[in-house]
């Protein structure tokens, strides 16, 4: 299986914004309720909830720079938490591409296990360290502060409505990145750190204590500054048909995948900065292409998947939205090649595809197979490709 490195960073840097207002329909109470408490009181205990069962209805809207409108997605799940650490969710409907109908998600103490129904197949891992539900608010290792904005009827259920933001003094130590339902953490440099803004908005049941309604609002003061160019993100999580504490059979946290299931584990990454290192840790012989000096390297990552091990690296000349690019992958499995163009050219013989990231080279040499994508708008790409990859030797 091919580890698509550079597609993960740019899932990983995904996530900027820009200054949004959404009006609410609240009412405000005579004597308002503390709102930290209020936000302390879930982080803790999740409200004294033990266990919840509804229908979670998740969004995102994702705007960029370039003006031609925002992307979507939404999926619907049937889900059952048992606190602090079991859940189960089911997709019912999904328009984001990363889910399908018929998709297991479960967390049992330190298993976590992930069916996919359209590739047939099913990640087990058994050193997961995580809880039945991850607050957006509590991403960051950062003290919060609290607004109380007043009371709003959510699915015909009283809430009392919130809005988190890191306190005065903070600055948010890493942006959000969304994949999928997922949320997690990325370290970004300070002067990234100080063009991110993030507000989040809940809505607490006022008999539970639980938010039955989530909204993360990600902003860039400088967008143009931001990998991704993105202006703004919005992710909304919404329970509905909620039931709290009612009991939930243990066989909910167990999945029974179709026979002929392909049951898969976690890759294992390697802690490589430069294709040198990556040279030393991988049982392999890594060599660097002759990239022109203008291009400057993004990444270079090494990873273990299935006993096979592939090593990615990205250089890239200019912004991301307008500039050149330079792929290279190198793995001792065969991967998918993309879409071939032209077969057996070039000194290594290899063959020339098409692929999401831009046109490339593909050879083999000795068990060794390799890939060199090329976006640049200064060259052909098809010969700058069988260029760079003559410079790599082959025996």
């Amino acid at each position: 299986m091919r580890v698509l490195a550079v597609v993960a960073l740019a899932v990983v840097l995904s996530v900027a914004g820009a200054v949004g207002v959404i009006a609410l329909d609240i009412d405000v109470l005579a004597s308002d309720p503390d709102a930290d408490a209020l936000v302390d009181e879930v982080l803790e205990t999740h409200g004294d909830v033990e266990t919840i069962q509804a229908t979670r209805h998740s969004s995102y809207e994702l705007y960029h720079t370039r003006d031609d409108g925002p992307t979507t997605g939404e999926t619907t799940a049937e889900v059952w938490k048992r606190f602090p650490d079991q859940s189960r969710t089911e997709v019912t409907s999904s328009t984001a591409p990363e889910f399908d109908v018929g998709d297991v998600r479960v967390v049992d103490g330190s298993t976590f296990k992930q069916y996919d129904a359209r590739a047939e197949s099913m990640l087990v891992d058994d050193d997961w360290d995580g809880e039945a539900i991850d607050w957006g608010a509590d991403a960051h290792d950062v003290d919060l502060e609290a607004a109380y904005l007043g009371t709003e009827t959510v699915d015909d259920r009283e809430t009392h409505v919130v809005e988190i933001e890191p306190a005065d003094d903070e600055t948010v130590s890493g942006i959000s990145l969304l994949v999928g339902d997922t949320e997690f953490a990325l370290e970004v440099g300070a002067d990234e750190d100080a063009n991110a803004t993030r507000t989040t908005t809940w809505w607490i049941d006022a008999d539970a204590g639980f938010p039955i309604k989530e909204r993360i609002e990600s902003e860039y003061e400088n967008p143009d500054e931001h990998v991704f160019q993105r202006e703004r993100e919005v992710r909304t999580v919404t329970y509905e048909n909620a039931t709290f504490d009612d009991p939930i059979d243990d066989d909910r946290f167990v999945v029974d995948p179709p026979a002929g299931t392909d049951v898969y584990e976690p890759s294992d990454s390697v802690d490589v900065d430069t294709l040198a290192e990556a040279n030393e840790a991988v049982p392999f012989d890594v060599q660097k292409p002759p990239v022109p000096d203008r291009f400057e390297r993004v990444i270079v990552s090494a990873s273990e998947f299935q006993g096979d091990v592939s090593v990615d690296a990205l250089y890239r000349d200019g912004e991301l939205e307008d500039g050149d690019e330079i792929y290279v992958h190198v793995s001792d499995a065969p991967f998918d090649r993309g879409e071939i163009k032209e077969q057996s050219v070039g000194d290594h013989g290899g063959d020339v595809v098409s692929t999401a990231v831009g046109t490339g080279y593909t050879w083999e040499c000795d068990g060794i197979y390799y890939e060199l994508v090329v976006d640049d708008d200064q060259r052909d790409d098809d010969a700058f490709a069988i260029e760079l990859a003559e410079g790599i030797a082959c025996s």
